[in-house]
């Protein structure tokens, strides 16, 4: 990693300490979400695992709220989900 990138890196992180930090200073519960989800996000980013770790979750979660703004059930989606895991296995 070039100085320019490791400065990069640097600077995320302490933009999500601070988020982390102000989240607790204030007792704002989307700033400390933000900060925490920033952390793991850059954590996830070098390691390999984790990032398709990372990536699947979010993968998932997206197309759960794509199937809920098409107007899915709740029980629409877990079958959905189901039938997906089981086409995989």
């Amino acid at each position: 990693m070039n100085k320019s990138q490791n400065e990069t890196y640097t600077s995320l992180h302490d933009l999500a300490a601070s988020l982390i930090k102000m989240g607790v200073k204030t007792g704002n519960p989307e700033l400390l979400f933000l900060g925490t989800a920033f952390t793991t996000a850059l954590r996830a980013a070098t390691d390999p695992a984790e990032r398709a770790e990372l990536s699947d979750t979010l993968t998932k979660h997206t197309m759960t709220r794509l199937m809920r703004a098409a107007g899915l059930s709740t029980s629409e989606i877990l079958i959905s989900d189901l039938f997906e895991s089981n086409n995989v296995n």
